[in-house]
């Protein structure tokens, strides 16, 4: 799939407005994993103790994560 700058920005912020906020509440982000852009939950970043955890049920697999754009793809397309 070809992306110019323009398409990449596009389906960045297409992912934000379909998915502002994650099933907990908090509110998503992209974010650059250095490979690929993703689109995470806020609440991932916040250290909570296993305890915390196991009590709501709060595991990061259940959190938003999902890739938005794959930047190898998208350097190699635009090279």
């Amino acid at each position: 799939m070809f992306f110019d700058n323009a398409a990449a920005l596009e389906r960045i912020e297409l992912a934000e407005h379909d998915t502002p906020f994650c099933w907990c509440g908090a509110p998503t982000v992209p974010v650059d994993s250095g490979r690929a852009i993703w689109l995470r939950c806020t609440s991932l970043t916040r250290p909570r103790s296993v305890v915390h955890k196991l009590l709501t049920l709060d595991f990061a697999a259940s959190h938003t994560n999902q890739r938005i754009l794959d930047l190898a793809e998208f350097q190699q397309r635009a090279a």
